[in-house]
């Protein structure tokens, strides 16, 4: 009887074992992020700040996104200073690049990246000049 008793308690517990790790949520993938920018790949700019739209094109992963901005020479590759990083759930937001140099090529360069997973990013870069 003793023996009975033990082999259906063990029966039991790998069960509710199984039945546990069965139950749990399975991990949802985070879409890859993908995003686009009004910017053409050789933008002119009519004044010393410019507005940039950035359209995030997958799915907005449920913490949001963070977009980092930086611009610099293109020849020289020195760093201009710009705005902080902007975090947002929103699937459109602009950016302004500010003190942009009279009759010199720069490269802004934008990432975003998902706030749930950090390995989840997207690039783009492109030229611009002020004439």
């Amino acid at each position: 009887m003793r023996t009975t008793n033990n082999f259906l308690l063990t029966v039991l517990a790998v069960a509710f074992i199984f039945v546990g790790h069965a139950c749990k949520k399975a991990e949802v993938q985070e879409e890859a992020i993908r995003f686009t920018t009004d910017a053409p790949a050789d933008t002119k700019s009519l004044g010393s700040n410019h507005i940039v739209w950035i359209a995030v094109e997958s799915a907005m992963p449920k913490g949001g996104v963070d977009i980092q901005y930086t611009l610099a020479g293109e020849a020289d590759n020195l760093l201009i200073p710009q705005g902080p990083a902007i975090s947002t759930k929103s699937k459109s937001v602009s950016i302004i690049l500010m003190n942009l140099p009279r009759q010199k090529y720069c490269v802004c360069t934008i990432t975003v990246r998902s706030k749930t997973k950090s390995a989840n990013s997207a690039t783009a870069s492109f030229r611009i000049i002020y004439k």
